[in-house]
């Protein structure tokens, strides 16, 4: 047995990182949802590509860059509430028209059924109740 048995199902690495204080117009790329190897907690995860910097800083991302968003579900009003905003941007519909369905149907398979839909992140840190720093993304279509 070879110590590279089942490589070819071995996913490739997330070349992004995180976002940064600021606002990016982005181009999708996946989304995705997974439980964590720590806790078992669910997540959902965004990747995509800064195509442009609407208002940004020194540390914010740069165009060309890929970047990342994961949400844990621990918070259920807050997780559910982050995610319903991705959809509608994603999906180009009212906030109101996001339903259980639509987020399975654009997060089917490898979560490519978002790529190349552009939307507009709103990245900013906040401190949350217990006083750490949390990357708050709002997003919106482009149009």
């Amino acid at each position: 047995m070879s110590i590279f048995n089942n490589i070819e199902t071995a996913p490739a690495p997330n070349q992004g990182r995180y976002f940064q204080d600021g606002t990016y117009v982005c181009e999708l790329h996946r989304f995705t949802t997974g439980t964590s190897r720590k806790d078992g907690t669910p997540y959902v995860a965004v990747e995509a590509t800064v195509k442009t910097v609407l208002n940004g800083y020194d540390e914010s991302n740069q165009i060309g860059e890929r970047v990342s968003w994961v949400i844990m579900r621990r918070q259920e009003e807050t997780f559910l509430s982050s995610i319903k905003g991705f959809v509608a941007a994603a999906a180009q519909c009212p906030y109101e028209a996001v339903s259980a369905e639509l987020c399975d149907k654009l997060s089917d398979g490898d979560g490519s059924e978002v790529a190349g839909i552009e939307v507009v992140a709103d990245a900013n840190t906040i401190t949350t109740r217990k006083g750490s720093p949390f990357m708050k993304v709002v997003w919106r279509s482009v149009e």
